[in-house]
């Protein structure tokens, strides 16, 4: 494929889109108040993130798929019988081409959606709802499926969790929300930590997170930021979690993406008890 040149859709069996066109050009989206600030794992020279700290209450993680692919790990707990591939218990297949990493969605317990993972469906996926796709061949998408997809051929991973927060560049909140539309708060406060993942119209992904928001604030922030369609991920106090790592000849270091965030900084060096999401250099 030539620089620059669009790469095609491509189309499950049953003919549903299962990715959309998008150029190898990708950047990360411009917008008010915005600074990118690059990772420091690049390729060629490339970087394969960038982060901004747009407000006092946000944080962002742009990522390239063009120099970078993906791996769903499970959780030692949770999803809920989530088949372990052997690979997944060797962090060794991870951790030295790791970027950034980044949480999952909610316990399947809390009835947000089906599960997929490594040829198995654990819980039936349904129609009509946000999903975190991971293909075999490591790319990562956020569709809805049935509409977007309805083939797991080629796909590693599909991770649901609840309707999607933005589809079609639009916040799918509404002011009749209830408080646990979107996932229950603490306290059944509606402001908590919430974060988010993002696919914009060029294929590249965007990790939001808003310390003490609203699913609207999330939702909008999204939008502002370009997204096509975005899902809904874990919340609460101490599970949104996204580590940047940086690798020297002699050791791999990481740090949080925001410093209110309570994942431990070794935390995705190995399973966990929830799912995560890690983003690697191509070769």
């Amino acid at each position: 494929m030539a620089s620059g040149e669009a790469r095609p859709q491509t189309t499950s069996r049953d003919g549903i889109v299962a990715a959309r066109l998008w150029s190898p050009a990708v950047a990360p989206p411009q917008a008010p108040a915005v600074e990118w600030v690059p990772v420091p794992t690049s390729v060629s020279g490339r970087p394969t993130a960038y982060t901004s700290h747009p407000g006092a209450t946000e944080w962002l993680m742009w990522m390239d798929p063009t120099v970078m692919s993906f791996r769903f790990i499970p959780g030692t707990r949770y999803p809920e019988g989530s088949p372990v591939r052997g690979v997944d218990r060797r962090p060794a297949t991870w951790v030295p081409t790791m970027s950034v990493a980044f949480n999952g969605g909610f316990k399947l317990s809390d009835h947000v959606g089906g599960y997929y993972y490594a040829g198995r469906t654990v819980v039936p996926l349904r129609d009509g709802l946000a999903s975190l796709v991971v293909g075999l061949d490591g790319r990562l998408s956020v569709l809805v499926w049935g509409r977007d997809l309805r083939s797991t051929a080629g796909l590693l991973a599909v991770r649901q969790n609840l309707p999607p927060l933005v589809d079609q560049g639009r916040s799918m909140t509404r002011p009749t929300d209830r408080i646990t539309t979107w996932g229950l708060p603490l306290n059944h406060v509606l402001p908590a930590n919430r974060s988010a993942l993002a696919e914009l119209s060029d294929g590249s992904l965007l990790y939001l997170y808003l310390h003490d928001s609203t699913p609207a604030q999330l939702a909008a922030e999204a939008v502002r930021l370009g997204a096509v369609t975005a899902i809904a991920l874990d919340m609460n106090s101490g599970w949104p979690a996204a580590l940047i790592y940086r690798h020297t000849s002699r050791a791999i270091s990481s740090r949080r993406l925001s410093p209110v965030m309570h994942q431990y900084l070794n935390a995705y060096y190995g399973r966990t008890t929830k799912d995560f999401i890690v983003g690697m250099t191509k070769p």
